[in-house]
């Protein structure tokens, strides 16, 4: 009995002192000094990844910081991004830095990263492939729909002078593409081909002869020689 007594007593003096140690440790970090203003403040005027300095010190020093900066294109002053990210007062200064113009022709040469296609490509809000002369349209021109195209009647794919695009459907930049000569059609099958493609497969020729031979793939090929098309022949 005396010894279960002793042995309660030493459990609640242990709970006791770790209780004690806990409260002087909340009464240490309660309060901070700034850097700065040199005061003692509660933690609640510290943000949680910033002790050094208060609340009110931190935001004065930023706001200093980022007070003024000068523009890359225009030169002129101009408040940035709470971040201090942006190098340019608007975005049609940043898409101005990023051209050369050609006084000969007028077209505004992109001189980024340039897609297969020889298109200009920019990185733009969550987009980090849009097409740069799509980009430019919009934000010189105004909104540009998802199923429309933009052409360009300078038939320069790196321009991206405003001037020269225009809207216009996948089928009117096909037109235009093949009355100046930048599509070119493939011919189309006729009957005689069709006879004589059967004709040379089963004597031995080979598809993919056959496809180099008249411009077609060899899935196409074996269409023609198994009648999945051109039934008719």
């Amino acid at each position: 009995m005396i010894f279960s007594i002793l042995q309660t007593n030493i459990i609640h003096d242990n709970v006791i002192r770790e209780l004690i140690n806990m409260l002087r440790k909340d009464l240490v970090m309660s309060y901070i000094q700034c850097k700065i203003c040199k005061r003692e403040l509660d933690v609640k005027n510290f943000y949680k990844k910033q002790r050094s300095t208060c609340k009110n010190c931190y935001n004065k020093n930023r706001q200093e910081k980022y007070k003024k900066s000068i523009c890359r294109y225009c030169k002129e002053e101009f408040r940035p991004g709470i971040k201090g990210r942006y190098r340019y007062c608007k975005d049609e200064c940043r898409l101005k830095d990023k051209i050369a113009v050609d006084d000969k022709t007028g077209c505004w040469n992109w001189q980024g990263s340039i897609s297969l296609r020889g298109y200009g490509k920019i990185v733009w809000g969550s987009n980090t492939g849009a097409l740069a002369h799509r980009v430019y349209y919009q934000v010189f021109k105004g909104n540009l729909k998802d199923n429309k195209v933009i052409i360009h009647s300078c038939d320069n794919t790196r321009c991206v002078n405003p001037e020269h695009l225009r809207i216009g459907t996948r089928k009117e930049n096909t037109e235009d593409a093949q009355l100046k000569g930048r599509l070119k059609l493939r011919s189309r099958l006729t009957r005689e081909h069709v006879i004589n493609i059967r004709k040379l497969y089963h004597e031995g020729t080979s598809p993919e002869i056959l496809a180099k031979m008249y411009k077609r793939s060899q899935g196409t090929i074996m269409d023609i020689v198994y009648r999945v098309s051109w039934k008719e022949i």
